[in-house]
């Protein structure tokens, strides 16, 4: 947000994450200085959450890609691994 505007959406990340997601918030076109108008505003905002989820986006899918190798992995050494109680989805979640 801009200075002495603290409403709103906070999404607390490191200091690596910070620099990286400010990248990825330049690299979309937001600025960062005081917006103005309130369309001017709400442009920037929905700038930075579509920047904001395409690296969220990005990192769900290195999550899963790595979960589905620990899967494979887990069939090759322990075929059973499937037929344990714990290993059952759960209800509602696709």
């Amino acid at each position: 947000m801009w200075p002495g505007k603290r409403r709103g959406l906070t999404v607390p990340v490191c200091r690596n994450c910070h620099a990286i997601l400010t990248e990825g918030q330049r690299a979309a076109g937001v600025t960062f200085a005081q917006p103005p108008t309130l369309l001017h505003q709400l442009a920037a905002s929905l700038a930075s959450l579509a920047a904001f989820f395409v690296a969220l986006g990005d990192w769900l899918g290195a999550v899963a890609a790595a979960l589905a190798a620990h899967v494979a992995a887990l069939d090759g050494a322990y075929p059973d691994w499937r037929t344990m109680p714990t290993a059952r989805p759960f209800r509602g979640i696709a």
